[in-house]
């Protein structure tokens, strides 16, 4: 039985170190493609765990979404590591996309006080940032250590540096 993305999240796990944060969640994914199984660890780069926390929060669904459109043809070890790259590069691009959308025009059109005043969070005191800062400022690691299992094999994405 798939676990539901909420009944995942109270599973959720985390661990610190001096200032890193590690988190990881492992879901069971019934697809026409067969039952799957993912397993991902990311840190917080010890500066933050606002960019982990998105990527928790988005990356399963992003790679459950990519998986649900493949055929059995489909899946090889190339595309599997096609598949897990670009999710990630896509994750990465949301955390772009949310933070120039906070400037309405080209940032360097922009005064210092406009640029203060944008990325300030107006909801908390004075000097707390927006968390689409907080996420560009403190970055977060997943390659290499996101998993996916299916009915018949482990796959595992290679090293995109090799």
């Amino acid at each position: 039985m798939p676990t539901a993305p909420e009944d995942n999240r109270s599973r959720l796990s985390e661990a610190s170190s001096a200032r890193v944060i590690y988190r990881y969640f492992v879901e069971d994914w019934a697809l026409p493609i067969g039952q799957w199984k993912i397993l991902a660890i990311f840190d917080s780069h010890g500066a933050g765990p606002e960019a982990v926390d998105f990527v928790l929060n988005t990356l399963s669904s992003e790679i459950k979404s990519a998986l649900s459109i493949l055929s059995d043809e489909d899946i090889s070890d190339a595309r599997l590591d096609d598949l897990l790259t670009q999710c990630i590069r896509d994750v990465d691009m949301c955390i772009q996309t949310d933070f120039l959308a906070l400037f309405p025009r080209e940032i360097h059109d922009h005064s210092q006080e406009e640029i203060s005043c944008a990325v300030r969070d107006p909801d908390l005191n004075a000097g707390h940032s927006r968390v689409e800062v907080l996420q560009m400022q403190t970055g977060t690691t997943a390659i290499n250590i996101v998993a996916l299992v299916d009915p018949n094999v482990a796959r595992l994405p290679r090293d995109p540096w090799d």
